[in-house]
């Protein structure tokens, strides 16, 4: 909707909430519409799609997961390339590997 209004309106923010309207359901509907169409035209020209869903407010739980999970796969990489087991802090769902 706000790309088909006036550029006056847009400038006069009085305006532009009387005349859009526009509530947050309204908002979400946009973008994951526009999500979608995106996605397709990528599918189409690229063979690949995105995710289009915005960040909740547990995300963070999801970032520090791949962080862990990337210090892990550090530590296993040094641990087979100097077989000794690594010393340092690991992650909790990183235990160490049996030594043979």
């Amino acid at each position: 909707m706000l790309a088909h209004l006036a550029p006056e309106t847009v400038i006069d923010p009085v305006k532009l909430i009387r005349d859009a309207k526009l509530t947050l359901d309204d908002l979400l509907e946009i973008f994951n519409a526009a999500g979608e169409i995106v996605n397709e035209i990528s599918r189409l020209y690229m063979d690949a799609t995105h995710l289009t869903a915005f960040p909740s407010h547990d995300d963070y739980k999801h970032a520090l997961k791949l962080v862990a999970e990337a210090k892990c796969a550090e530590i296993r990489k040094y641990e087979d390339e100097y077989k000794t087991p690594w010393t340092g802090a690991r992650p909790k769902n990183c235990p160490p590997i049996e030594q043979v």
